[in-house]
């Protein structure tokens, strides 16, 4: 329960939050910024983006950052998007590049936090819109519990541990993730059962195989 309440709260300063986003071109100096390799993605177009993140509202250990993305050009790192109060409870946020839409250029998951003994890992799922070189903030993702992506199947999913282990598949429509179906684990202490299920059009989860 934990790791829900953990989600809906996060989800609730998240959704408040990200309306506090420009799109804007100048550009910039370093500054105080943090910059590393680490943080930079190139696309197959040979056009180069940053992040650059800082502890927002009097310090990190407040939780809230403020986010940066930066494009490489001839006249030097140009700003094009900031996001307001971005809400993680670390005091230093490693982002995670991964291709998502599978469109050749990396996106970002941002962490939020943890729940349920640690074991549930919260990210915010942003993509890369090179066309208007800024991140779109993917809906629902904030509230699935470790997101990954297969890079040879491009299948999304989510794994949630609690007094079983969910194992759910999830589509990518448009600025959102979907959940379609998957499967449970679960046991009584001696013997282990297993679900899968699909989710239908009218979002009702329907079991189909069940083994034990």
């Amino acid at each position: 329960m934990k790791w829900l309440l953990l989600v809906l709260s996060s989800w609730l300063i998240f959704q408040c939050t990200t309306h506090e986003t420009a799109i804007k071109k100048e550009l910039i100096s370093y500054g105080p910024w943090i910059y590393a390799d680490s943080m930079c993605i190139s696309s197959s177009h040979n056009v180069h983006y940053c992040l650059m993140m800082d502890s927002a509202r009097g310090g990190a250990e407040l939780g809230f950052y403020t986010v940066k993305l930066l494009k490489k050009s001839s006249e030097g790192w140009l700003l094009t998007q900031t996001i307001e109060n971005f809400f993680s409870e670390v005091s230093s946020i490693a982002p995670e590049f991964k291709d998502f839409d599978n469109d050749g250029i990396k996106d970002v998951l941002l962490y939020l936090g943890t729940g349920a003994r640690g074991a549930n890992s919260f990210n915010a799922l942003f993509l890369m819109d090179e066309k208007n070189d800024s991140l779109m903030f993917v809906r629902g993702s904030d509230g699935i519990p470790n997101l990954e992506i297969d890079s040879a199947t491009h299948a999304i999913s989510g794994t949630a541990f609690s007094g079983k282990t969910s194992f759910m598949d999830y589509v990518l429509k448009e600025d959102s993730l979907i959940e379609v179906g998957g499967k449970t684990l679960s046991t009584d202490g001696e013997w282990t059962f297993q679900e899968q299920y699909i989710i239908d059009s009218s979002g009702e989860e329907i079991i189909v195989k069940r083994d034990s």
